[in-house]
């Protein structure tokens, strides 16, 4: 799983353009307003001292890749429509390099948290993992870290949408519904609760 986190408030939907007319033929032009463009240029700067900080970033996913994210924005208010947020956010991540081209985005979630001394959006990415996975050997607890199953034999696959697992060691039980992520040979399950608070 791949973690983001951009300071600053995300312009809303009506923000982002206006149209104005253009001084030399009268034609109206659809042009980015100065909020929108000041994100865009805090945002690129914050993003690549993320990727300088984390040089993995860069080749995370590739272009066959499909995405699942949760978005949690924490802004002042609640001026602003929910569904404002995710294209000024992906659009940027796009351009910053965090994913390849937002339209391999399948599964998204949008949160949204009051917090009035430090607006920021909180970007989790994960690669999106099919019903049967024949690529991995282990089930990894993200919880604890331990091991919840192993494949006995070299044949064979994980099917996680008919099965629930539960770990030995802490206990925690992970079900088909939550998110999973396939890292080479081990298949790890995540449940972000705090979206559900």
């Amino acid at each position: 799983m791949m973690k983001v986190i951009i300071e600053g408030t995300i312009p809303s939907t009506t923000a982002n353009r206006k149209n104005v007319r253009n001084p030399k033929t009268g034609a109206m032009m659809n042009i980015r307003s100065a909020e929108c463009r000041s994100y865009e240029k805090d945002f690129q700067e914050q993003a690549l001292d993320i990727m300088n900080d984390n040089p993995h970033f860069k080749d995370y996913y590739n272009r066959k890749d499909r995405v699942d994210t949760t978005l949690v924005v924490y802004d002042k208010e609640r001026r602003k429509d929910i569904d404002s947020y995710p294209k000024t956010v992906y659009d940027n991540c796009q351009k910053a390099g965090f994913i390849v081209n937002d339209n391999r985005i399948d599964d998204m979630r949008i949160v949204r948290r009051i917090d009035k001394t430090k607006p920021r959006a909180e970007i989790f990415f994960r690669k999106l993992v099919e019903g049967y996975v024949s690529q991995t050997q282990i089930i990894v607890c993200s919880n604890c870290g331990s091991i919840i199953s192993r494949l006995t034999h070299q044949v064979g696959m994980f099917d996680i949408w008919d099965c629930s697992w539960s770990c030995p060691v802490c206990c925690k039980m992970w079900l088909s519904s939550d998110g999973w992520e396939e890292i080479g040979h081990l298949l790890i399950p995540y449940r972000e609760e705090f979206y559900k608070k």
